[in-house]
């Protein structure tokens, strides 16, 4: 059984008092909840999604074909948007032939062109991510995708070599939504799907990269045959991308959100998310190394998309002496394979990722990768027509399922400075696009065949780079997690924060995404990692739930309890609107020997009646020093109560320190928490074995958040140096002794034991059955 004792403060509690009360004392009683306390306030409904969803209300489940609001909206809004700005800016290349010998381009201008078309969004793609950081992907990819829609429009009145050389450079711009496109599903989708969600959103934008080679010649085609020259016709057609991308963006506006709770503007505004400066993101993204190595790779992985989309088409019309058309159509298959290589290299990176870890994520990404720089040293050899169209198909299929499994990973590199790490990413591969172009196609120092063979070398010896990220709580390529140094996930994504902002709770966003990021360690490092006590939590309470239904309908039956006297004793106000979530880690143990205080700092938090919701109020957050004793144990209460007469002596255990102390009845022990802290302290009369003398309490199963939920009986017996405890689940059991036991016994079997700090600490295994362990202490 859970008692939330009140805490008693040497330092006076702050705050607003229509959004903090004073003082709370929580008392869970078997099924009933009482609750006493002062509040004035309107009760506060969680959001509800269609897609399950974690504790940052990102889904953990991607349904392709659904619309639903917000998550699948803003991925199919992200996606189509990204698809017409790649429409937008390689419309050109498949009207190239007709286009130069309009405006008597040269060789050199046609790949000046190519290279600006993809330069403007190197720094662009950067901008965008940080803007995405400070402002939110709807508004930064509308706004983008708004700005460079005129200069589409404005390629059909080019009458030079430097007036199309110049709306090239502008359209190409939009590119940069590729980072809104993968900053917003990052921020959608959880660690499970986020790889899978990243690779169709990019991959199906990447697509209008081989849709534009089909479109625009038929677009060109059926102007022409309506009754327009060839040469009025090609300025025609543009109006088509540029209407799409246009009315793309409007929809991002009309329809989208930021974030699962809503827009940035809006959240900021209620307080519920932090605004950051600019200085911070950037100075956080740019020391990050990962993102750097991840940016190089990427730019022989997209770069080299982005290459091949400039010149595949000329290549193949030129080299093979094919129509228009033809060449079109072939070009166009190597963009449409992003149909289903981009998002194959995301479900891998997804599939690895929960078997292997981020570890098995690096390996596919340098695996794939560097197979697709082997086919395309293969493409640039071979001579023969239908040769060179499946080498490239097969090419095309491994370069961007490597693009797909690159952002499997970028989730990971940074919380603050996502946006940032998705920006420089994404620039890199804009820059791969624009070096490779200048050193093999632009003039004619090098013949097209050789410059794709030599690009296929630059794409290995760029990926190895990929083999010295590391990430120190869960490992690189060629080793694992420090074995020296204790890392966790938490490290990790707070040490973007300083103690200042941790203070006022900034980091606390951080804090849930690196809980939601612990299936990074991968099946086999967690179980290697993982304490041997530590059993899932489903798997436990299943257990311990069958005599009620399981588990699902104990913590229904407890929702539906709390809920009650929620409403019947604050009158439906939502100042503990966060206790009435279903949480199934609060199982209430009915036969409980040891008792649980639980002792809380939630200063700063509670209902705002002008944004209707929860929210934080940093500014009243503080420490605090309270003092909690034995005394504070309903020890009558509940189904079973505990006799606690003749009883001067308590051992408690402390949670979070993992240590235990003795007090008297009548003793305080005195404990500082920190903002949104807080610790539990499991409470156990002390028995003397008469015999011996030897002291003696049972803490329980100190893996749970109630330890002496888990115990069930305890008996001396024998000549009263024999000590018996039956248990229900399994983990790290740990009891108070003041002296050595002789031996430790479960159901009859001889187990190891450790004695250390006055405490016993055995392992229960699992027990296969609902009976219970029956676990004995010798003397």
């Amino acid at each position: 059984m859970y008692t939330l004792a009140s805490l008693t403060c040497k330092e006076p509690l702050v705050g607003d008092q229509k959004t903090i009360p004073p003082r709370f004392l929580f008392s869970f009683v078997d099924k009933k909840m009482e609750i006493e306390g002062q509040a004035t306030v309107k009760e506060s409904q969680p959001p509800k999604f269609a897609l399950q969803v974690d504790s940052e209300h990102k889904a953990t489940e991607f349904r392709l074909f659904s619309v639903a609001a917000p998550h699948m909206r803003a991925f199919h809004l992200s996606w189509v948007s990204f698809f017409a700005c790649f429409v937008s800016t390689f419309a050109a290349p498949p009207l190239l032939p007709i286009i130069r010998d309009n405006l008597n381009l040269t060789a050199s201008d046609i790949g000046n062109a190519g290279i600006a078309s993809v330069s403007g969004a190197v720094f662009a793609r950067v901008a965008m991510g940080t803007a995405c950081d400070l402002f939110g992907p709807r508004l930064a990819s509308a706004s983008l995708i708004l700005l460079t829609a005129p200069a589409v429009y404005f390629t059909s009145i080019a009458s030079s070599s430097t007036s199309f050389l110049l709306v090239r450079f502008f359209t190409g711009f939009s590119l940069a939504t590729f980072v809104s496109t993968q900053f917003w599903m990052s921020s959608m989708f959880s660690a499970p799907v986020v790889g899978t969600a990243n690779g169709v959103a990019g991959g199906w934008g990447n697509l209008g990269g081989g849709a534009t080679q089909l479109i625009m010649p038929l677009v060109f085609g059926l102007i022409r045959d309506i009754g327009a020259i060839k040469f009025t016709a090609w300025r025609i057609a543009f109006f088509i991308p540029a209407l799409f991308q246009t009315l793309s963006a409007f929809a991002v506006l009309i329809f989208g959100k930021d974030l699962p709770d809503g827009n940035f503007r809006r959240l900021q505004k209620a307080g519920d998310k932090t605004k950051d400066k600019f200085s911070n993101v950037f100075y956080h993204g740019i020391k990050n190394y990962r993102g750097w190595i991840l940016a190089l790779s990427y730019g022989y992985c997209f770069g080299v998309e982005l290459t091949i989309d400039n010149i595949i088409a000329e290549y193949f019309y030129d080299r093979f002496d094919l129509k228009l058309h033809t060449a079109g159509m072939i070009a166009a298959s190597f963009g449409l394979a992003n149909i289903v290589s981009r998002p194959g290299g995301g479900m891998i990176s997804d599939a690895v990722g929960k078997r292997f870890g981020m570890r098995g994520r690096l390996w596919a990404l340098w695996v794939v990768q560097t197979l697709g720089g082997v086919f395309c040293i293969i493409l640039g050899r071979v001579g023969s027509l239908g040769a060179s169209i499946v080498v490239m198909i097969v090419f095309s299929l491994f370069c961007q399922a490597a693009c797909g499994l690159t952002f499997g990973v970028v989730p990971f590199v940074s919380r603050r400075s996502l946006g940032l790490i998705s920006g420089m990413t994404g620039g890199g591969g804009n820059v791969g696009a624009v070096l490779t172009q200048l050193i093999f196609f632009k003039g004619s120092k090098y013949s097209k065949e050789r410059g794709i063979m030599l690009m296929g070398v630059m794409i290995i010896f760029c990926t190895l780079p990929i083999c010295f990220i590391y990430f120190p709580q869960w490992g690189g390529m060629f080793c694992g997690p420090s074995s020296t140094k204790i890392a966790t996930e938490e490290d990790y994504y707070s040490s973007e924060w300083n103690s200042e902002e941790k203070e006022k709770g900034l980091h606390l966003s951080s804090l849930k995404f690196a809980d939601n990021s612990r299936r990074e360690r991968g099946r086999k490092e967690d179980s290697e990692t993982r304490p041997v006590d530590e059993t899932p939590s489903t798997q436990l309470l299943e257990m311990l739930s069958e005599e009620f239904g399981g588990r699902v309908a104990l913590a229904e039956a407890y929702y539906k309890a709390l809920t009650a006297s929620v409403r019947n004793h604050f009158k439906g106000n939502g100042v503990i609107a966060s206790m009435e979530h279903c949480n199934d880690f609060m199982f209430l143990g009915t036969e409980a020997i040891a008792r649980v205080l639980g002792i809380f700092n939630c200063q700063g938090g509670g209902w705002c009646p002008v944004a209707r919701r929860n929210k934080s109020a940093n500014q009243f957050s503080h420490s605090v020093t309270c003092s909690a004793s034995p005394k504070d144990i309903e020890w009558n209460s509940g189904k079973s109560p505990v006799s606690v007469k003749g009883a001067d002596i308590f051992a408690v255990y402390m949670f979070k320190e993992k240590k235990v102390r003795l007090l008297k009845s009548s003793e305080k022990l005195e404990i500082s928490l920190d903002p949104f802290n807080y610790d539990l302290l499991t409470v156990s009369p002390v028995t003397v074995l008469p015999r011996k003398s030897i002291q003696f309490a049972p803490i329980g199963l100190v893996n749970m958040l109630n330890p002496g939920g888990a115990i069930q009986s305890v008996m001396v017996v024998g000549d009263e140096s024999l000590l018996r405890i039956g248990v229900k689940g399994s983990g790290e059991m740990r009891v108070f002794a003041s002296g050595n036991p002789v031996s430790c016994k479960i159901d009859a079997v001889d187990v190891e034991f450790c004695y250390h700090d006055e405490m016993v600490t055995i392992q229960v295994p699992w027990p296969g059955s609902p009976k219970l362990s029956v676990i004995e202490f010798l003397f």
